[in-house]
């Protein structure tokens, strides 16, 4: 088995500000998109873990204007900010918003042949979109079954008894999508030093084709 790929530069000390933070939900961070009209949309995001050393993944819905804004843009930047030590970092990217499983084939089939067919990016990594399904609780799963996000209140919305037995199943409804975001630019912000040191980093650029690293005026 190869050994796994060497972790980015900036992933050390964007662990060091996580595991210094005092606060809660540190890996809540601000995530910007593109909207169809070529407008800016920014809303929180909750980083659920790391598949690759530069792709980290969160989960949304696939009726809301972030996961379609994502599906037709595929760029986007996340930011977090770490007031402990007086850090913010930056983590630009490709994003690729994996949903239910092919027609004909249901989640647990999909699952237990390894994922979907490689080459179909909307669902290839169905293994994993289970995985965070059935690490979600209760309180977590019900956003699903809320009706359409931005709908007026009541629109589209389950029964009740329809809510609870789609909480209590095994698989995700078809509105579950995990986002997959591929890191190809971080920047790192120092505050707590004067003045400012800002480090960027870029895939691709470095020695043999890694991360290249540059400090520039903050």
């Amino acid at each position: 088995m190869p050994p796994p790929p060497p972790l980015p530069p900036w992933r050390a000390p964007l662990a060091a500000a996580i595991a210094a933070c005092t606060g809660p939900l540190p890996w809540v961070g601000a995530l910007a998109t593109v909207t169809p009209a070529g407008t800016p949309a920014v809303r929180s995001i909750n980083v659920r873990g790391w598949p690759e050393p530069s792709t980290y993944t969160f989960i949304s819905d696939v009726r809301s204007a972030k996961a379609a804004e994502l599906a037709a843009t595929a760029a986007t930047e996340l930011c977090l900010h770490f007031p402990d030590t007086r850090e913010q970092y930056r983590l630009s990217g490709e994003a690729v918003v994996l949903g239910p499983a092919p027609p004909g084939e249901t989640e647990e089939e999909v699952d237990r042949a390894g994922g979907a067919p490689a080459g179909d990016d909307c669902s290839r990594l169905t293994g994993a979109r289970l995985e965070a399904w059935r690490g979600l609780g209760a309180g977590a799963r019900e956003w699903f079954f809320w009706g359409p996000p931005g709908a007026p209140l009541g629109i589209d919305r389950p029964s009740e008894d329809a809510a609870r037995e789609g909480m209590a199943a095994d698989s995700p409804p078809d509105a579950f999508v995990v986002v997959e975001v591929q890191v190809v630019r971080a920047e790192r912000l120092q505050l707590g030093i004067t003045p400012f040191v800002r480090t960027v980093y870029e895939a691709g650029r470095g020695e043999d084709g890694g991360w290249s690293m540059m400090e520039v005026n903050p």
